[in-house]
């Protein structure tokens, strides 16, 4: 990805919230007064509170936006009443526009011309108050740990999260595929290629990607016998029928490395995609587990700033945009460390240290959107890929730790 796509990834951020007091979707339903009187604490400093996602508490956070802006004297709670009034749609829009124009960009990596898509769901611990338990629902063991669902769809290249969607506990993950189908549909983005696990298939599930215009790669579980005892030397053809409508796929069987059979089905065909070809497209998924786990640990996505509704959903929105705008500049960063190890004799190849560059890139982008300066933004992002690009990893390959599930909260919101 080129270095310029974040550059005005984020300008058009910054327009978007400089004319937020005209956006139809800011106020919460029931404040139509909301933010038309001239306070100290003002409505352009809530959303970048909001959209500043990073470890620190709340009220020193606060503290250095408000400072910066020549406004003191600001508490937390303040701020957490003024919240209230600014709609999580409007947050959602900001990153749907970041999102669209991502997903537009041409210098994104492709699979023989094709976006690489994986759509993968996930639980988020949240604060067991009424309103949440009532709204999202409960997991766990009594059904007494307040819980939301939360779904993301995301280029296993790049990094960006396409579309994002955080429902009530009970909504099944494929029910949120489908409106992650119909997003990506909407913005372009129906010829990409859709990787998603054993969760995900059905014939319906397979359909419908089809009639929307999308390949995929599937794995299946054991449980499909009848697909599974058809495959010939790891490569067979089949077909269904559904409401009056003949599919056409493939069912392949491919061998890990520990020596055990996994099963995928796939529309692709075997010119477009071989047989070897499978396992590594397959293995693409696993960097939208890495995505979340830099939402989750990274930015600490749980370590929610409210114990609200409206919080809850302005935070998650705010913690995905802001993984993308630094997905834009990792990439960047990345593709330069590889031009420039090019002409080494390196026995790894290099990428961009992620926590190293995280709170950098957060920094500047909370700068650059208060600057009214385009040099001086300009030179701010320079500043970025420099740092980016200061310490970077050796990536060494056939690395497997042990994959942690652990349910309890990683933070407590006394923290914010």
């Amino acid at each position: 990805m080129q270095r310029i796509t974040t550059q005005i990834s984020v300008s058009k951020l910054r327009k978007s919230v400089k004319k937020c007091q005209s956006n139809e979707k800011l106020r919460v339903k029931g404040f139509p007064k909301a933010f038309t009187r001239k306070r100290r604490l003002s409505v352009i400093i809530i959303i970048i509170m909001i959209i500043r996602t990073i470890n620190k508490s709340l009220q020193i956070m606060l503290d250095e936006i408000t400072v910066e802006n020549g406004v003191t004297n600001v508490s937390k709670q303040a701020f957490s009443q003024a919240r209230q009034q600014i709609n999580p749609e409007f947050i959602r829009e900001l990153y749907d526009e970041n999102a669209e124009y991502l997903a537009g960009e041409e210098s994104v990596k492709t699979w023989k011309g094709k976006r690489v898509i994986a759509i993968d769901g996930t639980t988020l611990a949240i604060e067991n108050t009424p309103e949440l338990k009532e709204y999202f629902g409960c997991s766990g063991r009594g059904e007494k740990s307040a819980t939301a669902r939360a779904s993301l769809a995301t280029d296993v290249f790049e990094g960006i999260a396409y579309d994002c969607r955080i429902s009530p506990y009970k909504k099944s993950e494929v029910e949120l595929a489908d409106e992650h189908m119909k997003r990506l549909s909407e913005i372009g983005l129906c010829k990409s290629i859709i990787l998603a696990d054993r969760g995900y298939p059905s014939y319906e599930f397979m359909g419908n990607l089809l009639d929307n215009g999308f390949d995929f790669l599937i794995r299946i579980s054991r449980s499909w016998t009848t697909v599974i005892s058809e495959i010939e030397n790891c490569d067979s053809q089949f077909d269904y029928e559904l409401n009056g409508v003949r599919y056409d796929c493939r069912a392949v069987t491919i061998q890990l490395d520990n020596g055990e059979c996994e099963y995928l089905v796939t529309s692709l065909s075997r010119e477009v995609l071989s047989l070897d070809e499978t396992k590594y497209l397959y293995s693409l998924r696993w960097n939208i587990e890495t995505k979340y786990d830099f939402i989750k640990n990274k930015l600490e996505l749980e370590n929610f700033s409210g114990k609200t509704r409206i919080a809850v959903m302005q935070d998650f929105y705010a913690a995905v945009l802001i993984s993308n705008i630094a997905a834009c500049a990792i990439s960047a960063a990345d593709e330069e460390i590889e031009q420039a190890d090019s002409s080494k004799n390196l026995k790894h190849s290099r990428k961009t240290n992620r926590n190293y560059a995280l709170s950098h890139i957060v920094r500047v982008f909370l700068t650059a959107m208060i600057e009214t300066d385009d040099k001086k933004r300009d030179k701010l992002f320079d500043q970025v890929y420099d740092f980016c690009e200061r310490a970077p990893l050796s990536v060494r390959p056939n690395r497997n730790p042990d994959r942690k599930v652990p349910r309890s909260k990683h933070f407590h919101i006394v923290k914010r």
